[in-house]
Parts: C-alpha cells; structure tokens; sequence
C-alpha cells in the first residue's frame, strides 16, 4: 500500500518516479513556474497587441486624431490586475513603445 511506512514529509522513490506535470489520478495538468512565467507574460504580450489592432482598427474608421493611448489604459490595466506588476510594466513599455512612432 502506498504511503505505509512513508514518514510524513518524506516521499518514497516510487511516488517521485510517477511524479510529472499530469495529475495521475485526475489527469489535470499542474502548471509549472516556467508555465506561469509564460501565461502571464505571453498574456501581456497578447493584450497589448490586441490593443494596439484595436487602435489602428479605430484610427482607420475615426481618423488620425483619435487619442494616442485610448486603447491602451484598459490593457495595461487589464493586465497588471490579471498578472501582476512586472508584466503590468512589461505592456506599459511595450504600449509607450508602439505609441511612440504616431505621436
């Protein structure tokens, strides 16, 4: 039986050999730290360029002086509320970066 004579804290080699990023049992996948790094960041990327598609959408339809950052504010807020203040920061350059050669 798995666990008997097991001290708590302490995991026998055959648990760790069936150890991996799928939940045996359930067959979720765990995220990794190198999965969240990813998802957060992967995720600001992906909110700024949507914003920015967005923009041009709406500058072609509204002309040249629609406001720089309309579409902006909400995504880098989007984002520093779903994935902290480091990718916050990240679509914070990246928007002032894409804003930059309009204004």
């Amino acid at each position: 039986m798995p666990g008997i004579g097991v001290t708590p804290g302490k995991h026998s080699s055959d648990e760790l050999a069936g150890a991996s990023c799928v939940n045996q049992a359930s067959g979720a996948r765990r995220t990794t730290p190198l999965n969240r790094w990813l998802i957060r960041y992967g995720g600001a990327l992906l909110v700024v360029v949507v914003a920015f598609l967005s923009r041009q959408a709406l500058v072609a339809h509204l002309g040249a002086e629609f406001p720089a950052y309309i579409t902006f504010y909400p995504a880098v807020m989007l984002v520093a509320i779903w994935a902290g203040l480091r990718p916050g920061v990240l679509a914070t350059l990246l928007s002032a970066l894409l804003v930059a050669p309009a204004a």
